[in-house]
């Protein structure tokens, strides 16, 4: 199949397939099959030969949850400090670690930010609460 009219340049390329005929596939239909995003350099003069490997699709609920029963490593509020670096938020006033706002500078990518997950997989984080994210925080992320 030639698909026309696409950027020059790297452009990301990806499939699915589904059990159903065309027109009865909605934005809520789950493929059969599904294939990885393959990245390929597209060039003016020539056609692009691209190769997506398709696969059965199977699905998975994930639920991910932080242990953090040690604690953090760095200092919450009210603990002693030197500098900001013994701080969970970043922040040392007058010897003593304060709140700072949320994604501090010593905040981890654990408590900053969702994982990563491959597609056609729904991940729900949790975390406790602590300087470095909001609170309460949870998140939901979706892929289709």
């Amino acid at each position: 199949m030639v698909v026309r009219a696409l950027p020059v340049g790297q452009v990301t390329f990806t499939a699915d397939a589904f059990d159903t005929p065309c027109q009865d596939v909605t934005a809520d239909s789950v493929p059969t099959w599904t294939g990885d995003a393959v990245v390929a350099s597209i060039v003016s003069k020539s056609i692009t030969d691209i190769t997506i490997k398709l696969r059965r699709n199977g699905r998975a609920n994930v639920t991910l949850d932080f242990d953090d029963e040690d604690g953090p490593t760095c200092g919450e509020p009210g603990v002693s400090c030197a500098s900001g670096a013994d701080c969970c938020a970043g922040t040392c006033t007058a010897g003593v670690c304060t709140a700072g706002a949320p994604g501090g500078a010593n905040c981890s990518p654990a408590t900053t930010g969702a994982p990563s997950l491959a597609l056609n997989q729904v991940a729900t984080v949790s975390s406790p609460c602590s300087p470095c994210s909001p609170c309460p925080r949870l998140a939901t992320t979706a892929f289709a």
